[in-house]
């Protein structure tokens, strides 16, 4: 049994320990949503292989649990550069996730309605952290519109690429949320910056005072 003199060095040795420990749960449980997601497309890829037309939106479930295997190393992590990194992914994923799941939907309760109503709420969640997280000076703000507007291309292309008619209930959502987006990307590079207003009255003293 170890006996320890040092309180402080006692406590820095337990804390090390439990952080060694989350390090390789996290690890444990990214590889394992890495094989689910794998499973999940195995699929869709086998019949890409071999020429068979698959929908785009088959993609969604593992696309899903590939995010949330990258989320997962940082959300056990304490620190700014780990949520920023989070943040940043969120901001990129949460058009083509929303827009994944809406292709997905239809008229009828059925699994794949289920499952696209999870995607659509994954991609809620991304957006809420996104906004939550980048936030407050302007660069911060472009940077997010930046990252968004990313986003919502890949979600128009998503759209755009998958075929169906805009007449159609899913495709229909699915373009109303590429236009959301690319309204969010707009309003955060110009009017979404929460300080403007104090720096503006900032550089008019500056400026009195000068």
């Amino acid at each position: 049994m170890v006996t320890w003199a040092d309180a402080d060095a006692a406590v820095e040795a337990e804390r090390s320990r439990r952080i060694k420990r989350v390090e390789n749960m996290t690890l444990i449980t990214a590889l394992t949503l890495l094989l689910c997601a794998v499973w999940l497309a195995w699929p869709s890829l086998r019949s890409l292989i071999n020429g068979d037309g698959v929908l785009l939106t088959s993609f969604g479930a593992p696309l899903v649990l590939l995010i949330w295997g990258i989320f997962i190393q940082d959300l056990t992590l304490d620190d700014a550069t780990a949520r920023a990194r989070v943040a940043s992914a969120s901001t990129v994923a949460w058009p083509l996730l929303i827009c994944l799941g809406a292709l997905g939907l239809d008229q009828t309760i059925s699994n794949t309605t289920a499952g696209s109503l999870l995607i659509v709420l994954a991609g809620i969640t991304c957006r809420q952290w996104s906004h939550r997280t980048m936030r407050g000076h302007f660069g911060v703000l472009r940077y997010r519109a930046i990252l968004t507007g990313i986003g919502s291309l890949s979600a128009i292309a998503l759209t755009l690429s998958n075929g169906g008619s805009f007449t159609t209930l899913p495709v229909a959502l699915a373009g109303f949320v590429c236009l959301l987006a690319i309204v969010d990307t707009v309003y955060s590079w110009t009017v979404g910056d929460d300080q403007k207003a104090e720096r503006k009255a900032f550089r008019k003293r500056l400026d009195q005072l000068e």
